[in-house]
């Protein structure tokens, strides 16, 4: 090889390695390691008030690009305008994800974090693409903050779509604590669940388990829903995870027509014990029936749990041994309030199925 051709080669090596890690990632591409989005169903404020119907979504967990779920600034041709985001209380994070739509002339978004909303700190800035859904996840040292802002420096002077150029357009924003920070069940990291109660009928956290429940049959089989999610929220509910977010959470449609059910394949038969539901902090999901079946049309309910409004719950679902190779999930129906997304949806954290151990 001649000295030219490696240094080209060389040359376009560095290129390429620099263009992956500069490469948008998907909200199921985020490090599983980020924990709940601290940023969900928060409310919000912005310097340019929107007052076309676009003000709404920035927060609401959907990526989405429409008017519904997909938030815009006011066009006055006035720069920087921000939109500033609440998370309520004080909290150590260390991750802000920010999505732009394939429309709108959106460029550089700066963030900057605060723990008394006057005093900020910038924490990353970036140039989102034109005339593509383009993603970035900002990642700085952990920083004490309750307020989280978006700035808008200045837009690409293109026209991208019929509008006008001084909209500044957001899919989603997510905030995110450090590594092994908050948990699903919303402790910090420095603190330790209660021990639970020795009645393996009673709720349990994730990760503690009866004696001689050793492997989760349902983690990675295939499910079938019969009001399938069409926004990015069908998977994550056997993935093996229990992190409350888009790709990790999974969720029925939005549709008023309950029950509702959740079908997982266990791809073997077993004689089933027990089965381990979780429903996340936002949503309304309130009652689950529990239901297995040896061939996939007669189904035997084993249990039923109501969970309450705005609480992360697991329950253990503890039954006569049976042969089953189906798992189902019914929900019979919902609280009526509304917590962060229409109380139609059903969510499901994480499903797993236990046989009885041979002695």
């Amino acid at each position: 090889m001649t000295h030219r051709l490696r240094r080209s080669l060389t040359v376009s090596l560095a290129l390429l390695a620099c263009a992956f890690a500069n490469a948008a990632i998907t909200p199921d591409q985020l490090p599983k390691n980020l924990g709940p989005n601290l940023a969900l169903g928060k409310p919000y404020f912005s310097s340019d008030t929107n007052k076309h119907g676009w003000d709404p979504g920035l927060t609401n967990g959907s990526w989405v690009t429409d008017k519904a779920n997909t938030y815009a600034s006011g066009n006055t041709n006035e720069f920087p305008k921000g939109v500033v985001i609440d998370l309520e209380k004080t909290q150590v994070i260390s991750a802000v994800f920010v999505g732009t739509p394939n429309f709108g002339s959106t460029k550089t978004v700066v963030i900057a974090t605060s723990e008394n909303g006057k005093k900020y700190k910038d924490v990353g800035s970036h140039d989102f693409e034109m005339g593509k859904n383009d993603n970035h996840l900002y990642q700085f040292k952990p920083v004490k903050a309750r307020y989280v802002r978006l700035t808008f420096t200045g837009n690409h002077s293109e026209k991208a779509g019929a509008y006008s150029p001084a909209f500044c357009f957001i899919t989603e924003v997510e905030v995110f604590g450090t590594a092994g920070g908050p948990t699903q069940s919303g402790l910090a990291a420095d603190q330790k669940p209660p021990p639970p109660k020795a009645d393996p009928k009673k709720e349990l956290r994730p990760g503690r388990l009866p004696s001689g429940l050793v492997m989760n049959l349902a983690l990675g089989k295939p499910h079938t829903c019969d009001a399938p999610n069409t926004t990015g929220w069908d998977t994550g509910i056997n993935d093996g995870l229990w992190a409350m977010r888009r790709g990790a959470t999974f969720a029925t449609n939005p549709a008023n027509k309950f029950p509702k059910n959740v079908t997982i394949d266990l791809n073997t038969t077993a004689k089933l014990t027990h089965v381990r539901v979780g429903v996340p902090n936002f949503g309304s999901t309130k009652t689950i029936a529990v239901s297995v079946s040896y061939d996939g049309v007669n189904y035997t309910e084993v249990g039923r749990h109501d969970f309450p409004l705005g609480q992360a719950e697991v329950k253990l679902f503890e039954f006569t041994p049976t042969l089953a190779r189906h798992v189902r999930l019914t929900y019979l129906g919902n609280h009526t309030e509304k917590k962060g997304f229409n109380p139609t949806y059903c969510f499901t954290t994480e499903v797993e199925a236990y046989a009885q151990t041979e002695r």
